[in-house]
C-alpha cells in the first residue's frame, strides 16, 4: 500500500465516522424526545381522568412517535454501533414501566404513580441516549 492509498483509505474512515457520528446524534435526540414525551403522556394520567388520556393525548403521542422515528430512519444512512442491544435495553425498560404504570394507575391510586413511571420511561431513554451518543465518539 502507498502513501496515496493509505490516505485514500484514513479520508474513507474519518468519512464514514462522521456518518456514524450524524446517525448517533439523530438516535440521541430521538431518545431524548422519546423519553420527555413519555414523561408527559404518563404524567398525564395523574391529571386528567384515564379515558380522556387514552383517547386525546395517546393518539397525539402515537402520531409523534411514529413521526420522529420516521425522521430519525430518514435521516441515518447508518447505525449506532451496537444499536440493536441499546435500543432494546430502552425498550425493554420502558414498556415495562409503562405496563406496570397503566396496570398500576386507577382513578384511586395515588397520583404520583404515574410520574414515576413516567420518570423511569424518560431515565431509560436518557441513558440510552447518553450510550448512544459516547459509543459514536468512541
Amino acid at each position: 500500500m502507498d502513501h496515496d492509498d493509505a490516505r485514500a483509505s484514513l479520508a474513507e474512515a474519518q468519512r464514514l465516522a462522521g456518518v456514524a457520528r450524524v446517525a448517533a446524534g439523530w438516535y440521541s435526540r430521538f431518545l431524548v424526545l422519546f423519553g420527555i414525551s413519555s414523561f408527559v403522556v404518563a404524567a398525564s394520567f395523574a391529571v386528567v381522568d384515564r379515558m380522556t388520556a387514552v383517547a386525546v393525548i395517546t393518539p397525539i403521542w402515537l402520531v409523534l412517535v411514529l413521526g420522529l422515528t420516521i425522521v430519525v430512519v430518514l435521516r441515518s444512512r447508518s447505525s449506532v454501533r451496537g444499536y440493536a442491544s441499546i435500543h432494546g435495553a430502552v425498550m425493554a425498560v420502558w414498556s415495562a414501566a409503562w405496563v406496570l404504570t397503566m396496570a398500576l394507575t386507577t382513578p384511586t391510586s395515588a397520583s404520583w404513580l404515574p410520574l414515576l413511571g413516567g420518570a423511569v420511561m424518560a431515565i431509560a431513554a436518557f441513558v440510552g441516549a447518553y450510550v448512544a451518543h459516547r459509543r459514536s465518539r468512541a
